[in-house]
């Protein structure tokens, strides 16, 4: 990701409402995403807008991340962020929401999201993916034709806990992108197993997303394993080293990545 077009990528993606709470002006010709529910700024001021669990609210010393997340179905909340979408929506190529759904398998238990459950007659993963795919169709309605992407947690094993539906997101978003960010690649198998998992799931175009500030080495191992499973590789961080690594793998990469088989 990196602030403004980029010669040697072939996406280029700016935050705009960063999980710090700080929101800039959206950036022409780029895709412009949006942090939704990461938002630091709401643990320090309005900690009572976090999502809920039996371990309390969502902050990071609970999630153990670090980002606070606000509960996804504060509705002040997401005017807001339906706001900021709709704004960077006549400015930017595209809009990545980030940050979006629920933040782990026991969240949101505030007597808001009780009380929509009980009175939804839905399952709580079905309802839990019904807000979340609300949210979704909401956006695609402001963008329009605008294509529109959407990160996932990193975890292709059980996306219904954090209230993604991917059949039903796929109705809404043009692509997908999946975060698997590291301090280190020195070992990096499990790269080509989520992206493998990812790949199974999903029928619309996916991304893996890498860490650069990395040593070089390592970041290309990371990107050459996930490659034959992505239609193409996000680096978030250094833009010369990630331009260079991109030049080695985009021969392995195309928009017909290699399915797997189930």
């Amino acid at each position: 990701m990196a602030e403004g077009p980029q010669e040697g990528f072939d996406l280029v993606i700016c935050e705009i409402k960063m999980s710090s709470g700080r929101v800039l002006e959206p950036v022409p010709g780029i895709y412009n995403a949006i942090n939704c529910l990461a938002d630091n700024r709401a643990e320090r001021l309005h900690p009572e807008d976090l999502a809920f669990s039996e371990e309390g609210r969502a902050t990071r010393r609970n999630l153990r991340r670090d980002s606070a997340w606000v509960c996804p179905t504060h509705p002040q909340y997401r005017y807001r962020l339906l706001d900021i979408i709709e704004k960077a929506s006549g400015v930017g190529e595209g809009i990545v929401l980030e940050s979006l759904g629920f933040p782990g398998e026991g969240y949101c238990t505030c007597l808001r999201c009780q009380a929509g459950w009980k009175a939804s007659s839905l399952g709580w993963e079905d309802w839990k993916c019904s807000v979340v795919t609300e949210f979704v169709a909401s956006v695609r309605e402001r963008l329009g034709r605008m294509n529109l992407g959407l990160s996932l947690h990193p975890d292709p094993i059980t996306p219904r806990a954090y209230g993604y539906d991917l059949r039903a997101l796929s109705e809404y978003t043009d692509f997908f992108i999946a975060p698997l960010y590291a301090r280190s690649y020195s070992t990096a198998y499990w790269v080509g197993l989520l992206a493998k998992a990812y790949r199974l799931l999903l029928t619309k175009p996916f991304y893996t997303a890498l860490y650069a500030r990395v040593p070089e080495e390592e970041l290309y191992k990371a990107a050459a394993t996930a490659a034959p499973y992505s239609d193409g590789i996000v680096f978030f961080g250094d833009v010369d080293k990630a331009r260079r690594v991109a030049g080695k793998i985009r021969p392995a990469t195309s928009p017909n990545a290699r399915r797997p088989s189930p």
